[in-house]
C-alpha cells in the first residue's frame, strides 16, 4: 500500500534527502525564491529526537517540515508543500505533528525561517501568532574575485576540545548569547565530518573563532566568525577571513557562502571588502514559547 499522509523521522534516509532536494528545487522554481533547509544537519540527523515530518499522497512526497535545534531555548522551523498540492492543508497537517513534538521538549520559541519576498511564508507565520524577529543576508564569493591580500600577522589553527571554554565565552562575548549553552554548542563540534573550527591568536592570545562547514556541495560556508572586542578595529577580523579563503581556495574550492544580520554594518563591510556579494535575504518570525501548546 503507498504511503499517505504524516510520516515523521529521527534520521533521514538518503534516498529521502534526495526526495526532499527534488521538491525544495520543484518549489523554488515555482515560487522564485531560495529556501533555507539547512541540508548539513538532515543528512546527518543524530536519530535522537523527531527532527523531519513528510507528506505522502499515493506514495509521493509532497510536503516536508523540518525542525533545527540549534540551541536550548528556541527551535528554527521551516517546510514546504508542492505547487499542485496546495490549500489541501497539508502544511496544516505538518506544522500540527511539529508543534507536538516541540511542546514535548518543553516551552521553547519557535523561530519561523521565511525567505525574503514570500509574502505567503509572512502571512503564514503571523497567523500563527508569531512576531517578526530579524533578518539576514545570505552572502556568496564572486567566483572572479581575485584572492584576497593576507599577512602573517595571525597564528590560525584548528581547534581542540581544551580550547572549547575559551571560545565558548567568545561566542558569548560577541553575540551576547547564554554562556554555558555556547561551550556546549562548541564542545559539539569536534569530530564532525566536513567541519572544520577555527582559532586565530596573537602573541599566543586567542583572539577570535570561525566555523567552517564545507560538507555541502564543495561550498565552504562561515558562521559563528567573530573577534574579542578588545582585538577588533586593528584588521585582524579581516586577515582572519582572508587567510581561511586563501587555504581553502588553494585546497580547491572555488564556491564561499556566508549568512550576516542585515543590521550589522561592519561585517558587511568586511565580507564585500573580501569579494562577498548578498544573493538573498531570510526573515525570522518568533513566537514565544507559552504560547507553542496552545
Amino acid at each position: 500500500m503507498a504511503i499517505h499522509g504524516v510520516v515523521e523521522r529521527k534520521a533521514l534516509s538518503a534516498e529521502e534527502v534526495a526526495l526532499i532536494r527534488e521538491l525544495a528545487t520543484l518549489c523554488e522554481g515555482h515560487d522564485g525564491i531560495e529556501l533555507k533547509l539547512n541540508w548539513d544537519m538532515l543528512k546527518t540527523r543524530p536519530g535522537e529526537r523527531t527532527d523531519d515530518f513528510l507528506y505522502y499522497e499515493a506514495g509521493r512526497l509532497v510536503g516536508f517540515f523540518a525542525l533545527y535545534h540549534f540551541n536550548a531555548w528556541e527551535i528554527e522551523i521551516s517546510g514546504m508543500v508542492h505547487p499542485d498540492h496546495r490549500r489541501k492543508g497539508i502544511f496544516s497537517a505538518l506544522y500540527a505533528a511539529a508543534k507536538e513534538e516541540v511542546a514535548r521538549r518543553g516551552e521553547l520559541n519557535l523561530i519561523w525561517i521565511v525567505s525574503e519576498g514570500s509574502q505567503s511564508g509572512k502571512a503564514w507565520a503571523l497567523s500563527t501568532g508569531a512576531s517578526y524577529k530579524n533578518s539576514e543576508y545570505k552572502m556568496e564569493r564572486e567566483k572572479d574575485a581575485p584572492l584576497p591580500e593576507a599577512t602573517d600577522k595571525l597564528f590560525i589553527r584548528e581547534a581542540t576540545p581544551e580550547d572549547a571554554p575559551e571560545l565558548g565565552r567568545m561566542t558569548h562575548v560577541c553575540f551576547g548569547l547564554p554562556l554555558d549553552s555556547m561551550v556546549e554548542a562548541t564542545e559539539r563540534k569536534f569530530g564532525k565530518e566536513g567541519y572544520s573550527l577555527l582559532v586565530a591568536e596573537v602573541d599566543g592570545v586567542r583572539i577570535g573563532r570561525m566555523n567552517v562547514d564545507h560538507s555541502e556541495g564543495g561550498v565552504v560556508w562561515v558562521y559563528g566568525f567573530c573577534v574579542i572586542p578588545e582585538y577588533q578595529g586593528k584588521g585582524y577580523g579581516r586577515e582572519f577571513l582572508a587567510r581561511m579563503i586563501r587555504d581553502y581556495a588553494a585546497k580547491g574550492y572555488q564556491e564561499f557562502a556566508l549568512e550576516v544580520a542585515v543590521e550589522n554594518k561592519g561585517a558587511l563591510g568586511l565580507y564585500e571588502s573580501n569579494g562577498y556579494r548578498v544573493t538573498s535575504g531570510i526573515d525570522y518570525y518568533e513566537i514565544d514559547g507559552k504560547q507553542v501548546g496552545k
